[in-house]
């Protein structure tokens, strides 16, 4: 299978954008002291951004993607593997 190509951008309102026709939606939260890190996807569009909680506007985005993510089914990822090593 051929690699996949993510176009990463850090709108989370123009991400939202593709979500609705994507059938995978997957997201990652790797929380850090007073930062996190949010990682998601829909179909090709990825979604990455840091967000210091400490600033009350990164708060408040913080607190849409949550909303955002289960109102839309968002599906977490605990890890990546490669194919070829998931069942060694």
């Amino acid at each position: 299978m051929g690699e996949v190509t993510i176009y990463v951008i850090d709108d989370w309102d123009a991400f939202m954008e593709a979500v609705s026709g994507c059938r995978y939606r997957l997201y990652q939260l790797k929380r850090i002291d007073n930062t996190v890190l949010v990682r998601a996807r829909a179909g090709s569009i990825g979604f990455e951004r840091k967000l210091d909680l400490s600033d009350e506007e990164d708060k408040k985005l913080y607190e849409k993607i949550k909303r955002d993510l289960e109102v839309w089914n968002f599906i977490e990822v605990k890890k990546t593997v490669a194919d070829d090593e998931f069942f060694v």
